[in-house]
């Protein structure tokens, strides 16, 4: 009799552990869900090894503050396919393979629903991007850490290696970061081999990111802009307080965290 005694505390706390476990609400945990997806070329022919990456944006399940994911970077299996867990957000894809065009994409992951990615690539020799689709990756890019609701502050297209004056967009940058207000800019010049694109976003939570990115791909070499396989853009969050203010070079850039 004494033994039962002693052994009912214990008793009670494994129950209450496992109420916890089995009543405790799904969204507390972050849910993840599995992305099926296949790269072909204009044929329907599978593109083996392709490269995928991609990043975007989640909530926290417990407080349901969106944050930017760590990128993700996987490649296709020898016929074209590949998974990959995600949990829910919106996301940002970039397809790249030998002899083929840059591919991006924008899709939603929604947990309980099927989530497949079909991924169509055409053939390039140079493997590049145009300008045009530069942009307009770009501006995706910002929008994405901005908020589709985010004012524009500029526009500018350079045709001198040289940054353009860019007086009035940093005025227009700081007076929305005072504000609180979402915002996104950029402005394009020449590089050494390509056309080099710097952005800003800041959203209404007062992050604020600085977005390089030229048309052969990452600028991991610097503003030159040299070909890189495994990265389309450059997105660094700039740190507290912020002052966007021009470098040695003469481009705008703030501090990195």
């Amino acid at each position: 009799m004494k033994a039962n005694v002693n052994r009912s505390p214990l008793r009670a706390a494994i129950v209450q552990i496992m109420a916890i476990l089995v009543f405790c609400p799904a969204h507390s945990v972050s849910q993840t869900t599995e992305i099926r997806g296949d790269v072909k070329d204009a044929t329907g022919a599978p593109i083996p090894k392709a490269s995928i990456y991609i990043r975007g944006w989640t909530k926290d399940p417990t407080t349901g503050v969106p944050s930017l994911t760590a990128p993700k970077s996987i490649e296709a299996d020898s016929e074209g396919t590949f998974e990959i867990l995600l949990p829910e957000g919106k996301y940002n894809l970039l397809a790249q393979s030998y002899a083929f065009r840059p591919e991006t994409l924008a899709f939603r992951v929604i947990s309980g629903r099927a989530n497949n990615i079909h991924i169509v690539m055409k053939l390039e020799s140079s493997g590049s991007l145009s300008v045009e689709e530069s942009r307009q990756y770009l501006r995706s890019e910002l929008l994405n850490l901005a908020g589709a609701s985010a004012h524009s502050c500029g526009q500018v297209q350079s045709h001198k290696p040289a940054p353009p004056d860019l007086r009035s967009e940093e005025t227009c940058i700081q007076r929305s970061i005072k504000a609180g207000f979402s915002f996104w800019v950029y402005y394009e010049r020449p590089g050494v081999d390509s056309v080099v694109l710097r952005g800003f976003a800041g959203n209404a939570r007062g992050q604020v990111f600085q977005v390089d990115f030229d048309s052969y791909g990452f600028a991991s070499e610097g503003l030159g802009g040299r070909p890189n396989n495994k990265a389309l853009t450059a997105t660094a969050e700039c740190s507290l307080p912020i002052r966007i203010q021009k470098s040695g070079t003469g481009d705008l850039e703030c501090k990195h965290r």
